[in-house]
C-alpha cells in the first residue's frame, strides 16, 4: 500500500506540476472569454 501511495502522490505531484507551469495560460484565456461572453450575454 506504501508503494502504491507514494506512486499515486508522485503521479498526482506531476499532474498538477503541468497544469500549473504548462497549461496556466489556457485557462486564463478560457476564463476571460467566459467572464466576457457572461456580461455580454
Amino acid at each position: 500500500t506504501k508503494i502504491t501511495v507514494e506512486a499515486a502522490h508522485g503521479l498526482i505531484s506531476q499532474v498538477l506540476k503541468n497544469v500549473l507551469f504548462n497549461k496556466p495560460q489556457p485557462l486564463v484565456e478560457q476564463n476571460k472569454t467566459e467572464v466576457e461572453i457572461l456580461p455580454d450575454a
